[in-house]
């Protein structure tokens, strides 16, 4: 007789949904930033002078702006940190 190991399957594809939603949400963030680098690359190309975008900085910035725009990712994400200052963790 062949047992299943429903809970386990079960288990491994919620782990695995998890990590593509949670990857594919930081795309959003991660194409923000590179949009920025690749404007400031064009606007030095010519000939204007601009500042390397710190990459630390930007993320919170999109991540504010986003959560401003009631992103629901972006939200979470303030909603942790917070949490995280708080010691609710």
């Amino acid at each position: 007789m062949l047992i299943y190991p429903y809970e386990d399957v079960r288990e491994y594809i919620a782990l695995n949904w998890t990590k593509e939603c949670v990857s594919s949400q930081w795309l959003v963030f991660d194409r923000m930033y590179k949009e920025k680098c690749l404007a400031n690359a064009e606007m030095r190309a010519q000939g204007l002078n601009r500042r390397d975008i710190n990459a630390s900085v930007d993320y919170i910035e999109s991540i504010n702006q986003m959560a401003k725009q009631k992103d629901p990712f972006a939200l979470s994400i303030e909603k942790s940190l917070h949490d995280l200052r708080r010691g609710w963790l």
